[in-house]
């Protein structure tokens, strides 16, 4: 049987000690690999004041999704849930039977990945992006099979924090802050030969009101 969500249904919550996640934003993406035909929606939970956390939501069918959560600070979850109970919740109360932490392996990479902005100028209907995270040094990245992360950003929406996906880009903005604010409209991935190997192409955005609930005497 599958690990199912716990949903609580706008019913008012007893103050227990509990970490809880705020989400102002739903932003649906297309996901596509291009070693693969497939393409897939992938939808994300974030708080636009707090890019600490945030969630993917992956349908998995006509009744059924995959709910992954990622705190930077180390909590991480995936739970499967219903579809129809999601859209109606407000809030998602999970159980500590799905919740673990994980361990930060970025340290490794410190000092040898750098924000750079992107100075090209745009002219009227033209897509360029807007800063990159690539590797220092060209030869250790080809050594070590690594890629560069490039970004392109909505015009619009510029109070929202930076949506950093990877723990390395996270890492990298909190001890270098330089990127603009902003949704990313186009997040693609290009791997030491130069060939873009994932791309998450915006399609739409939604203004919401929802929670995540973990009980914080979790023993991760």
């Amino acid at each position: 049987m599958r690990n199912q969500l716990f949903i609580i249904l706008l019913v008012p919550i007893l103050s227990f000690s509990q970490k809880e996640y705020d989400f102002d934003y739903l932003i649906t993406y297309e996901s596509i690999f291009n070693d693969s035909i497939k393409k897939s929606s992938k939808q994300f939970l974030t708080n636009s004041k707090d890019n600490s956390y945030f969630a993917i939501i992956s349908k998995k069918s006509e009744s059924e999704s995959e709910l992954h959560f990622t705190d930077q600070n180390g909590i991480h979850l995936n739970v499967f849930f219903n579809n129809t109970e999601l859209t109606n919740a407000e809030i998602i109360n999970i159980k500590c039977k799905f919740v673990f932490n994980f361990k930060n392996d970025t340290n490794k990479y410190k000092n040898h990945y750098d924000y750079s902005i992107l100075n090209n100028p745009k002219s009227e209907g033209e897509n360029s992006y807007d800063y990159k995270l690539q590797p220092i040094n060209e030869k250790r990245a080809r050594r070590k099979k690594v890629g560069t992360y490039k970004y392109m950003l909505l015009d619009t929406l510029k109070l929202h924090l930076p949506i950093l996906i990877s723990h390395l880009e996270f890492e990298e903005w909190k001890s270098n802050p330089i990127i603009p604010n902003g949704i990313f409209k186009e997040r693609i991935f290009v791997n030491y030969l130069g060939n873009i190997e994932h791309q998450y192409i915006l399609i739409k955005i939604e203004e919401i009101t929802k929670k995540i609930i973990i009980p914080s005497n979790c023993e991760l």
